[in-house]
Parts: structure tokens; sequence; C-alpha cells
């Protein structure tokens, strides 16, 4: 768990203008891991890696709500 010191800096976090920023270089790499070619030399590889993918970008999604969610409570 994290401290009410830490929520209250998360919550400032999101709240400041630099949020934006962070939301911002999010969404880049969300679509930078998009663009990337999941194709390899068999098909197996061509899952994994393409798992991999929708994998980060679940990732990063879930740490942001997460970081809404303490913000929150």
């Amino acid at each position: 768990m994290i401290t009410s010191q830490e929520k209250s800096q998360i919550k400032a976090l999101i709240h400041s203008p630099q949020w934006a920023t962070i939301e911002r270089v999010a969404d880049l790499l969300v679509e930078k891991i998009q663009e990337e070619n999941p194709v390899r030399d068999n098909q197996w590889e061509t899952i994994k890696t393409l798992l991999m993918q929708e994998g980060q970008k679940a990732g990063i999604k879930r740490f942001l709500q997460e970081l809404f969610l303490q913000a929150s409570e």
C-alpha cells in the first residue's frame, strides 16, 4: 500500500499542467507499439510478438488507471 502522502503527491501530479504531457507520452508510446510490425519468421514468433505488444499497451493503460484509482481513494 502507498502512504497518504504518496496519494497526495499522485493527486497533485494528476491535477498539474504537467500531467497532460505524461498522458501524451503514454499515448504516443501506445501508438508506437501499435505501429510496430508484429510479423516474424514463423507463426509462433508472430503470435508471441503480437501478444507482447498487446500486453505492453495494456500495461501502460493499467498503470495510468491505477494512478487515478490511488488518487481517488
